[in-house]
């Protein structure tokens, strides 16, 4: 097979930028740390949180209610990041059966915001 392209060079940056640098580990530390605090994060800090979880759908879930109740007493100026953020999380979702919730979810918070969530 010859010899290992610049000495696992590609391996080892590879493995730095998946793991070393942050990986799944350090997200699941952080989530399991603010869990108990969502419902005291501001608007901007749960848009955070959930860039931040590059999008994941199981945060959306954790972060829902407490989401929910500050986009009710938001001012309208946060509308667009909060619907940018939704449909990050839904663009890069997949489903894996007829009974998610995510979508419903999705939607809900759209309506309260006056606006159509389409797919």
């Amino acid at each position: 097979l010859g010899d290992v392209p610049q000495g696992g060079i590609e391996i080892q940056q590879a493995f730095a930028d998946a793991v070393v640098n942050g990986g799944p580990d350090d997200l699941f530390a952080l989530r399991q740390a603010l869990m108990p605090h969502l419902d005291e994060l501001t608007l901007p800090q749960l848009l955070s949180v959930l860039r931040l979880s590059t999008w994941d759908a199981d945060v959306l879930r954790d972060c829902h209610a407490a989401l929910l109740a500050q986009v009710q007493q938001s001012d309208p100026v946060w509308y667009a990041d909060v619907a940018a953020v939704l449909t990050h999380v839904w663009r890069q979702y997949l489903p894996l059966n007829e009974d998610d919730d995510l979508k419903k979810l999705i939607t809900q918070l759209f309506d309260v915001m006056g606006a159509t969530f389409s797919v």
